[in-house]
């Protein structure tokens, strides 16, 4: 399955050169931003991810900017860290060809003196922070018993550890209070209902429930005050959207604090606690809010153009922030920016657009079309810049993943290359996606899953009346649950899809929800359907017993190692559709999970499926 980079350049050098263009699909595949950015203790240095390696790293370099080093080398990469604020640790989590069982590393924030702490390569390991004195951290592992999370405390000196709370249910860590009493966890019910619970620590592991509650609400992440006193958390309770509320230990009380009207995203606490700074999600882009909480006032953040930010941090005396911003339009770079200060931010890191300009970098207009029931749904429309308004483009039509999640304005390699190629790319956040509230969030739950299927039906309407789109000529493409989007279309409206490309997609819902990792059933069956109980229907709407209407060419991309999305999806669907003579480009990697994390991949799959569709596409023409 896999070719030498070397090898890869010269056959793009040789089948690129028909399109005419400058910039080759191999270097869109290869534009490298900057995230996960945090300041290393002191202030003075910062760490962060990049993959320029080809899979993600560990690297370091000075808060003011300069030149990056490079901290880890390891082979399948990195899935995350993080840095404690004022020692001088680092916690690392990697796992083995994309099977998502995280295991735990613990190193200096140069990457030295780096050691494993879980030896369970069958287990995840999901890291819930240090205390503040830097001696413990604290994990869930599902080592005894794969369907549940157990949580764990970790002496750093003596590498022991001690079992604080086993209990069969979903449990994540979410660290220490600061005077070190607590440790906070985050129950999830299922996946739209969690509970916010403490261990404490000096009274023989009592529970404490922070969150008691009737029906449906999810909790976020605690961030306390340094006093410990209480904490900010994220919440839906009576609420359509996710806002800011505080809990009071001494009382035990829960309040709103703040309620801009649109989903919370990432949000903390300052070290001493004089800021509350917090992400709001404004139809697909961030808003940045930064409170001084001794005054009261908001700070008026930098201005950047419209965009995501992430990975926001502070040093520790309150001075500087640390942040990642990205747009559609570039990738993602860290700034600092001195709060509260009338400088601009200052970049640190300038993202590879591997010798694409960025001018011809698209940007989207959002708009709304109106579905089956009125219902007005919200999309990013990407038009090419070089396109010409006497001929109607080829669409590319993406399904994200979730369902319930959102596609945001970031920056979208894949999305770029295509408009280069004169298509259009157009990512609607059909019912089901997170971000316009929890009653829109639903909208597709159990007996509502062909609904969202139906969104896209109207929005191949919608684009039949745009000048600038052919609708014979619309290609649908999706991951996860996008995948299964992708299947669900091609069978329920098989008239209106050129091509399909689904990567580690949702065949059959009944061996989904059988076959995805154990820890998961549950969580995925209150939004799809139970299989005790709703097993018809799911084999019903299951793209698979469907496959006798599809009549366009497909593609199917799989990892397989995935726990997610099991091979089997792949398997099951493309046989189906070979047998009923349908054209199929299968593409299956041993070394992957749930997607395509390696650029070694990505430069073998992506020309493979670019081939496949221009051929399809100029059958239709």
């Amino acid at each position: 399955m896999k070719i030498t980079l070397i090898s890869v350049l010269v056959i793009f050098t040789v089948t690129e050169a028909s399109y005419e263009r400058d910039y080759t699909l191999a270097q869109y595949l290869m534009i490298r931003g900057h995230s996960n950015g945090a300041f290393v203790a002191g202030g003075e240095e910062v760490l962060f991810a990049n993959s320029t390696t080809g899979v993600k790293q560990l690297w370091r370099m000075d808060a003011g900017g300069g030149w990056p080093h490079q901290l880890t080398f390891f082979e399948e990469g990195i899935d995350y860290y993080y840095a404690h604020p004022t020692e001088d640790l680092a916690v690392l989590a990697v796992d083995r060809g994309g099977n998502e069982r995280t295991q735990l590393y613990l190193c200096d924030t140069w990457g030295h003196n780096l050691r494993r702490i879980t030896r369970d390569d069958g287990a995840i390991f999901g890291f819930g922070g240090f205390s503040r004195d830097g001696r413990k951290l604290v994990y869930e592992s599902n080592e005894r018993d794969e369907r549940y999370f157990d949580v764990y405390l970790f002496d750093i000196e003596t590498d022991g550890r001690e079992l604080i709370l086993e209990s069969d249910d979903f449990n994540s860590s979410v660290g220490f209070s600061p005077d070190g009493r607590y440790v906070a966890f985050i129950r999830l019910h299922d996946s739209h209902n969690t509970d916010i619970f403490l261990i404490d620590l000096e009274n023989g592991n009592e529970l404490v429930l922070c969150t008691p509650h009737d029906g449906d609400v999810e909790y976020g992440i605690p961030r306390w005050l340094p006093d410990s006193g209480g904490f900010y958390f994220s919440s839906n309770e009576d609420n359509e959207f996710v806002e800011l509320a505080y809990y009071d230990m001494a009382s035990g009380e829960r309040r709103w604090a703040e309620r801009p009207g649109w989903d919370l995203e990432d949000y903390f606490v300052s070290w001493n606690g004089r800021y509350l700074v917090y992400e709001v999600n404004v139809e697909g882009y961030d808003e940045l809010v930064i409170k001084d909480l001794a005054t009261g006032e908001t700070i008026n953040p930098p201005e950047m153009c419209i965009g995501q930010f992430s990975t926001i941090s502070m040093t520790t005396d309150e001075i500087a922030l640390l942040f990642a911003h990205n747009g559609p339009d570039h990738p993602a770079d860290l700034f600092v920016w001195d709060v509260g200060s009338k400088d601009e931010p200052k970049r640190i890191t300038y993202a590879s657009l591997a010798g694409i300009p960025e001018e011809t970098l698209v940007s989207p207009e959002l708009v709304h079309y109106e579905t089956f029931d009125g219902l007005q749904i919200p999309a990013y429309v990407y038009v090419p810049r070089s396109s010409d308004e006497s001929e109607r483009a080829p669409v590319v039509v993406l399904a994200h993943g979730g369902p319930e999640s959102q596609y945001q304005a970031w920056f979208d390699s894949m999305a770029q290359y295509f408009l280069d190629r004169g298509f259009a790319y157009v990512v609607p956040n059909a019912r089901g996606s997170t971000g316009y509230g929890k009653s829109y969030s639903r909208l597709d739950d159990r007996f509502n899953r062909l609904d969202n299927v139906r969104d896209f039906e109207y929005l191949a309407r919608w684009l039949a009346e745009q000048p600038w789109a052919d609708p014979d000529r619309l290609i649908i493409q999706g991951q996860s649950y996008g995948g299964y989007s992708v299947m669900a279309c091609l069978t329920e409206q098989p008239d209106l899809w050129a091509a399909g490309v689904e990567i580690c997609g949702i065949s059959n819902l009944v061996t989904f929800l059988e076959n995805t990792g154990p820890w998961r059933q549950h969580l995925r069956e209150s939004e799809y359907g139970y299989l005790d109980t709703d097993r018809e229907f799911l084999e019903e709407i299951s793209p698979v017993n469907n496959a006798h209407r599809i009549k366009a060419p497909l593609v199917v991309i799989q990892g397989a190692n995935d726990p997610r999305v099991p091979l089997d999806e792949a398997e099951q669907i493309v046989a189906a559709a070979r047998a009923n003579g349908v054209p199929v480009l299968y593409l299956l990697y041993e070394d992957e999970g749930h997607g395509l994390s390696k650029l070694e991949n990505r430069l073998d799959a992506w020309p493979k499926v670019i081939e496949f569709l221009n051929e399809t596409l100029e059958e239709r023409q």
